[in-house]
């Protein structure tokens, strides 16, 4: 039965939402806060990256995005953010762009200018669920079909807020571009409209969005670019062994919304990696995986001051880059102003994007890097501290260097790009969470590696533009099966499935990534053998000869 709508004549509004989310549907509590650095709670001064979900003890303390380059003039634009200051490079909302300058190669761009609108409008992150979205499609879908009838199947839903006030447009009457967040175009007129049964367009099972530009008024830190960056934050639910279940993933499309090109555009990956106590941590690199990690520099990570430790058998805390080559990472800290310190000038920040020391020095192989310093050799390297040292080379870590733990500061940098206007450049990170069940500081390293191998393939093989359980249907008749039983569960063998005899099924058996192992039409015993499965859990799903998803559930396999 169709239902009939009042459908909304002007821009939905999407000003006074939340400035702060948690990302916190598995074993990770990630703060995302609108000030453009993440995982780090600014009203507190504390970190907000909690691993073992309730434990209140913390890996990361914030992260951000540095980027740079050189205009016609050789000047550099940059934007830099590490904290989520006030003073730092970005702020909420979208550039203003001259509209027609979008083609199939580039965004739109033209003055890059923010308006007080924009940043007010703009100002919240958004989130929805999976789970949101999915009982929305069904919901749409027995609206769309005259045989369904809402009102029986779907007796007290609503739509909530998270989907009708989705951010899908900016104002372009206020010279914004039109895309925003990203969304399902079900009627195909470019509009995002739920009562026509539009969607948010969503990875993970919880995902937070939103949009931040370089152009601060109170910006202290050198001269901006004009790029509007969309930021995406993303986890899926998993079981407590699946990596996937350690890890949150990170989204930037930057896009350069100037009339400048910038040459030697670098873009990296700031990270605070705080192995809970900040004070005695050590940093390495991992290039053959695109990755930088931090560990605990002794076998006990006590608490000191307000952060509290992991104790025995610390963790290693990964930053992968999944969708770009890491050609630099270098490492530094807080404390005394030196070649190796926090930068302050736009110039120490890009020398270190281009994998250099503050002061314009190059790295070599050995010592801490720097041609001052002992144990140093005359061999330049692009990757400080590597895990798995060079052929020929001898191993070079924090822990072959005899260092001091330390508040250690991260960077990894993709580039150089030519950065021309209307560039779109993807930047998609994954933050990856090992730990042991037992061992010495090192031990939970090698895990680390394995998880980022693993949550790798998956970004490589699984991620979509939207993510959706396969248990999502295409339509949804009234006499919809929605909880399978599932008999006996767990299971070696055979399962049987409680669905009318009548019906002949089509099945599939995913796994906990999404990818189908195995599938079929259900026999007249309504029974499938699960034998030639791995131990493990499953989902199973039913579908009519149409291809309508008419029941589901989940099978453990002993």
């Amino acid at each position: 039965m169709k239902t009939l709508y009042l459908i909304p004549t002007l821009l939905i509004s999407i000003a006074n939402y939340a400035q702060s989310v948690q990302i916190d549907v598995n074993s990770i509590n990630a703060t995302i806060e609108n000030t453009g650095a993440l995982f780090s709670e600014q009203g507190n001064s504390q970190p907000g990256f909690e691993t073992e979900n309730g434990s209140d003890v913390h890996s990361i303390y914030s992260t951000s995005l540095w980027m740079g380059g050189l205009d016609g003039s050789s000047n550099l634009l940059g934007a830099f953010g590490s904290f989520g200051q006030n003073t730092e490079s970005y702020t909420t909302g979208p550039l203003t762009i001259t509209p027609g300058t979008i083609s199939t190669t580039n965004e739109d761009y033209g003055p890059a200018l923010l308006t007080t609108s924009a940043q007010q409008n703009f100002s919240g992150v958004y989130c929805v669920t999976s789970a949101e979205v999915v009982e929305f499609v069904q919901f749409s879908s027995c609206d769309a079909d005259p045989s369904c009838n809402t009102s029986v199947t779907f007796p007290t839903y609503t739509i909530p807020n998270s989907i009708l006030n989705w951010p899908a447009h900016g104002d372009v009457s206020n010279n914004e571009s039109s895309h925003m967040a990203p969304f399902v175009d079900i009627d195909g007129d470019g509009v995002y409209n739920p009562m026509a049964g539009d969607y948010p367009c969503i990875k993970g099972d919880k995902y937070a969005w939103l949009v931040i530009n370089d152009r601060n008024p109170n910006n202290t830190l050198g001269s901006s670019i004009g790029v509007e960056i969309h930021v995406e934050v993303y986890a899926f639910d998993r079981v407590v062994s699946n990596p996937l279940n350690q890890t949150v993933f990170v989204g930037y499309n930057i896009i350069n919304r100037s009339t400048q090109t910038l040459t030697d555009f670098y873009i990296g990956a700031f990270t605070d990696l705080d192995i809970g106590c900040y004070q005695d941590d050590f940093i390495g690199s991992i290039p053959e995986l695109n990755s930088l990690f931090g560990y605990n520099s002794t076998n006990n990570d006590v608490s000191c001051f307000a952060s509290n430790g992991y104790g025995t058998t610390p963790p290693a805390q990964g930053v992968t880059l999944l969708n770009n080559t890491l050609v630099k990472s270098i490492s530094f800290n807080s404390g005394p102003t030196t070649y190796n310190s926090y930068p302050i000038a736009p110039t120490g920040y890009y020398n270190y994007l281009q994998g250099k020391f503050r002061d314009g020095s190059d790295l070599f192989y050995g010592g801490d890097g720097h041609n001052s310093s002992t144990g140093v050799t005359t061999t330049p390297t692009d990757f400080q501290y590597p895990q798995t040292p060079p052929t020929g080379m001898a191993n070079w870590t924090e822990v072959t260097q005899a260092n001091q733990g330390g508040n250690r500061f991260a960077l990894g940098c993709t580039g150089p790009f030519t950065f021309t206007p209307g560039m779109k450049i993807e930047f998609d990170l994954a933050f990856v969470y090992a730990r042991a069940a037992s061992g010495d500081h090192l031990a939970s390293i090698p895990l680390l590696e394995n998880n980022i191998e693993l949550v790798q393939t998956f970004y490589d093989d699984s991620i979509n533009e939207c993510y959706l359980p396969t248990s999502t249907p295409v339509s949804v008749k009234e006499n919809t099966i929605k909880n399978l039983q599932v008999y006996p569960n767990p299971s070696s063998g055979k399962v049987f499935i409680s669905v009318a005899n009548s019906e002949t099924n089509l099945y599939e058996v995913t796994d906990l990534y999404g990818k189908t192992v195995q599938k079929g039409i259900l026999n007249n015993s309504k029974s499938i053998n699960i034998a030639s499965l791995s131990a493990g859990i499953y989902m199973v799903n039913l579908f009519d000869e149409n291809r309508n998803v008419i029941g589901f559930a989940k099978v453990i396999r002993e």
